[in-house]
């Protein structure tokens, strides 16, 4: 099973798979190696939605503040990229932990690609309408923000 599992490793990797923060090989084998149990499972797509569901609140916040500030501005695409951020959320949150090792870790990438994608996009479409004003209350409303609940989740998670 580990060599299985090691083996869809290598062909995920191999497959030019780029994530936001440019991790080497070997921190993504790393990375997907917990997915051998369904505990290490949870925990990274508990992240994931953490990471999701912060990205989410800070672009409500975002266009919240470019509606306010920039009413002119047309939104649809940048609310496009939001609305498909909350789709893969609720893809997350409806994921199947009782699937392989190889059939988690398949998914956990793919969302996970699709997230970071996802969200540069956003960032880039918003920082040419942003200005440091803007950025500035972007940076507050953000310090508002409260992820205790999955934060907690993710806690327990760890504990178990």
């Amino acid at each position: 099973m580990k060599i299985q599992v090691l083996f869809l490793l290598f062909i995920l990797l191999s497959m030019s798979f780029t994530f936001a923060d440019n991790k080497t090989i070997e921190e993504e084998t790393e990375e997907l190696k917990v997915f051998e149990n369904h505990q290490g499972a949870r925990m990274r797509m508990l992240q994931l939605e953490r990471a999701l569901m912060k990205n989410i609140l800070v672009g409500e916040a975002v266009i919240e503040i470019i509606t306010t500030n920039h009413p002119d501005d047309n939104l649809i695409e940048i609310q496009g990229y939001l609305a498909d951020l909350k789709a893969l959320l609720e893809e997350v949150r409806g994921l199947d932990f009782n699937g392989t090792a190889e059939e988690l870790s398949v998914e956990f990438s793919s969302v996970k690609t699709l997230s970071v994608e996802l969200t540069k996009n956003f960032k880039e479409l918003v920082s040419a309408i942003l200005t440091p004003e803007d950025k500035e209350q972007i940076r507050d409303a953000i310090k508002e923000l409260d992820f205790s609940e999955i934060n907690e989740e993710i806690k327990a998670a760890q504990r178990e």
